[in-house]
């Protein structure tokens, strides 16, 4: 009678540790999320829209949705694959836990993009289920500015009459950054005075006077008058400057 019972003990104590290892195997902790791992299962990643458009100072925002099945309640993990060169992208949040079944997509563009059309895929990778990806069509483009004078031939008098230079920018793709006028390759005795030499805002145009002070010799220079943005490439127009004796 003892000994059956010895052997009954025997036996719970080695399914008693079977469980164990089994409960153990269920909850591995996955090294990546630091979240266990729930098993197996699928989900499935999609946009709430299929096409975004971003620029240079204006990011474009889209948001991503997540759907699970077959009971999958783990982490999912959100990565922007085939972003075009000066474009990044960042999600809020960027792991979904178990409740959460929606994100927002944030996309930048830096000042060294191209203009263009490109296709970016969302993935989505979680333990114990196959990743799902999702794909958007992306038109990035790049803000900056158009530069322009309706007089590109101007005269000054030595110690006289001074050239006056009209200046417009054209601000594209919704750049709003402030613009700086600089004449550079001024010849000897020149002076440059722009008003205003800051276009803010929605300020569009300024005027450049050139004047010939008594050093400044007769002759004709290409003067280069150059706009600068923050995160824009610099423009450049040339003036053809005559001084003349008076």
């Amino acid at each position: 009678m003892q000994q059956q019972r010895q052997k009954t003990r025997a036996v719970f104590a080695t399914c008693f540790m079977l469980m164990f290892a089994v409960i153990n195997g269920c909850k591995k902790t996955d090294s990546t999320t630091g979240i266990t791992n729930p098993g197996t299962g699928t989900i499935t990643v999609g946009f709430t829209s299929l096409t975004a458009q971003a620029a240079t100072g204006t990011p474009a925002t889209v948001g991503v949705t997540l759907a699970r099945s077959t009971g999958y309640t783990g982490s999912v993990a959100l990565a922007a694959e085939g972003l075009p060169a000066g474009v990044t992208a960042s999600f809020d949040p960027a792991i979904l836990g178990a409740t959460t079944a929606s994100s927002i997509l944030t996309v930048t563009v830096g000042s060294s993009a191209v203009a263009g059309l490109s296709t970016v895929t969302v993935r989505g990778t979680a333990a114990g289920a196959t990743s799902a990806t999702a794909t958007i069509l992306l038109t990035v483009g790049v803000a900056g500015i158009n530069f322009a004078t309706t007089t590109p031939i101007v005269t000054a008098t030595k110690t006289g009459a001074a050239a006056i230079v009209p200046l417009t920018i054209d601000r594209v793709n919704s750049y709003a950054g402030s613009v700086s006028l600089t004449a550079d390759s001024l010849p000897a005795g020149v002076t440059a005075t722009f008003t205003p030499a800051l276009l803010s805002g929605t300020v569009t145009a300024s005027s450049l006077t050139l004047t010939a002070l008594s050093t400044s010799v007769a002759g004709t220079t290409p003067v280069t008058i150059r706009a600068a943005g923050n995160g824009i490439a610099d423009k450049t127009i040339v003036v053809q400057l005559t001084v003349k004796l008076p």
